[in-house]
């Protein structure tokens, strides 16, 4: 199967913000602790620039950091190229697409309304938005992932636009928000679950809210977030992307992604879904975000009451607490360790991570237009966090498929099955591993008309996650590719024997049997 978690940046996004525990892994030359720990920011500056050189030594990290302690930049540093063609290089004011980390700005917008006495966290959606279908719904449901309602991003039309490099430029239709609430309507599809008996991450309703905005406020989701958040930030350069006008983007990086054979970087930038808005949209620099930072700490947007609200784990329908506030992911409320907010985002070629440790006034924002995945860049914000902290240095495991592709495209499909099955077994410290990544080259395999490597790798794959359906029916696709029927039969009989709920993969086996 060729598994959502492929293609889709909003899968990804869900594993960038909502994966707590991403690995990292000790120093490989020193285990020696910091010099002076976390009081001395040189110190700091030190480790940051070892942690950052291992970063670019290690991957085609492209990006800008910037880092805070105590309210104070510590160190601010920039990575690459904003625009390859043009040899425009990335400086702290370069603007890069932030993707989900928009939807703090959108949660925030909503708490202004609800400061101004304009709308209430808990009325129904429908109080402001008459044709939104699901009566019982409401804003607070939206804002924390609780409304149960489908998420458009995995759903036709909008999930084929996932899949591949698509430039705006090439496409007659930009869709809006207000597709999104029409496609609602038309679907009418069930809730997924009961409103705040669970929590399930959901672009749809960060779209929602943005439009809520718009008919509350009397203005563009456009306007009134640049009028009420982005210009009494002091975030000049930002802005929320307006179909036509990303050219007026006052130093927009460009984005990208690794080439297959991860040798160079290639163009993954805008598609026909960038006109949809709340959800994100927003561009952005580490200086620019680094304002809204601090300016959260102040009395500029909120009074205390609804501060308490949008950085407290939201309370279910049960009792217990999620990580996950109003706009924000919360973590250390439940604990002993620091209280950390924050977002992360993940589209086409972006990449984001914002991180604040709130009860020291310290800061990790990292924005990267290299297609890092969510678990890379989460395990390099959480290394730079450690380092805040006075904790040891440690570095960030990178995916095993960029290794594995490299050693491919030049050494050739054996030699990359060795080199897998190797580091599977003896350096899981280096390296992180699941099922999907190698999926990931298979289907670029079959792609690119080379079925007979890619069986091999998926091969390889399934022997590293035998208990996985998905691995045995990738394998399926791959035999079948090449009409070998008996072969895909075979996989698809092990993958259905593991999950017999796989309906796409009984609809291949029956093909095969029917003739």
């Amino acid at each position: 199967m060729l598994s959502n978690l492929k293609y889709n940046p909003h899968i990804l996004i869900i594993i960038l913000c909502l994966s707590i525990n991403y690995c990292v892994i000790h120093n490989p030359n020193s285990t020696a602790q910091m010099e002076t720990g976390s009081g001395n920011p040189l110190s700091m500056e030190k480790q940051l620039d070892k942690l950052f050189d291992f970063c670019v030594t290690n991957s085609q990290f492209s990006a800008s950091v910037l880092i805070a302690h105590h309210g104070d930049i510590i160190y601010k540093k920039s990575f690459g190229m904003a625009n390859i063609k043009e040899g425009i290089p990335i400086n702290p004011l370069t603007n890069f697409n932030v993707a989900s980390t928009t939807k703090p700005f959108t949660a925030l917008g909503i708490a202004l309304l609800s400061k101004k006495g304009k709308l209430h966290f808990d009325e129904t959606v429908t109080t402001y938005l008459p044709d939104f279908p699901y009566e019982s719904v409401t804003i607070r449901h939206l804002l924390t992932h609780t409304s149960g309602i489908p998420d458009y991003s995995h759903k036709p039309p909008f999930v084929m636009y996932h899949s591949a490099v698509i430039n705006t430029r090439t496409e007659d239709k930009i869709f809006t928000s207000l597709d999104v609430l029409e496609w609602l309507i038309d679907v009418d599809l069930k809730p997924v679950f009961e409103p705040g008996s669970k929590m399930n991450y959901c672009n749809t309703g960060y779209v929602i809210l943005a439009l809520t905005i718009e008919q509350v406020s009397g203005k563009s989701y456009t306007e009134f977030i640049t009028e009420n958040i982005l210009e009494p930030s002091g975030m000049d350069s930002s802005q929320i992307y307006t179909q036509g006008f990303e050219n007026n983007i006052p130093g927009r990086a460009l984005g990208y992604q690794s080439s297959r054979d991860r040798q160079s970087l290639i163009l993954n930038d805008m598609n026909c879904l960038d006109g949809i808005h709340g959800d994100g949209g927003l561009y952005t620099s580490v200086e620019d975000l680094f304002k809204f930072d601090q300016a959260l700490y102040t009395q500029l947007f909120f009074n205390e009451d609804i501060r308490l609200q949008i950085f407290s784990p939201h309370v279910m329908n049960d009792g217990q607490q999620k990580g996950y506030g109003l706009g924000w992911i919360i973590s250390g409320y439940d604990d002993d360790t620091p209280t950390i907010v924050k977002h992360g985002g993940k589209w086409r070629g972006f990449t984001t991570a914002f991180q604040r440790l709130v009860e020291d006034s310290s800061s990790v924002i990292i924005l990267c237009n290299s297609g890092l995945s969510g678990p890379t860049i989460g395990g390099i914000r959480d290394a730079a966090t450690d380092i805040l902290l006075g904790k040891e240095l440690r570095y960030p495991k990178f995916p095993i498929s960029d290794k594995i592709a490299s050693v491919l495209y030049s050494e050739g499909a054996d030699s990359a099955v060795a080199v897998f099955s190797d580091l599977h077994k003896n350096a899981t410290e280096r390296y992180f591993f699941d099922e999907h990544q190698l999926n990931i080259i298979g289907y670029n395999l079959m792609y690119d008309q080379r079925s007979d490597d890619a069986i091999k790798l998926l091969k390889a794959n399934a022997t590293a996650y035998p208990e996985s359906a998905n691995v045995y029916d990738s394998l399926g696709d791959a035999y079948s590719s090449i009409g070998d029927s008996l072969k895909a039969e075979e996989q698809y009989r092990k993958a259905l024997l593991i999950d017999p709920e796989l309906k796409h993969t009984a609809k291949k086996l029956s093909k095969i049997i029917s003739g």
